[in-house]
């Protein structure tokens, strides 16, 4: 749990449960399964930082308006 908990505040909160399985198996040279890591992180408390997706685009406004006219 402690290494858990370094690699989770090292990386500023933002691994999940998959990320953050990864970091501990090449961390500690053992098997380590992600569901264990993703009940472990439901007990402490913690979860990973939402990160708005990249390169989202707005709708145009051409599509709006053939809505608009009927």
């Amino acid at each position: 749990m402690q290494v858990m908990m370094t690699i989770y505040e090292k990386v500023e909160r933002i691994f999940g449960y998959r990320q953050l399985t990864l970091h501990m198996r090449r961390q500690t040279g053992k098997t380590i399964n992600h569901k264990r890591i993703k009940r472990l992180m439901k007990v402490m408390g913690i979860q990973s930082v939402i990160r708005e997706g990249r390169g989202k685009s707005m709708p145009t406004p051409l599509h709006n308006r053939s809505r608009r006219t009927s």
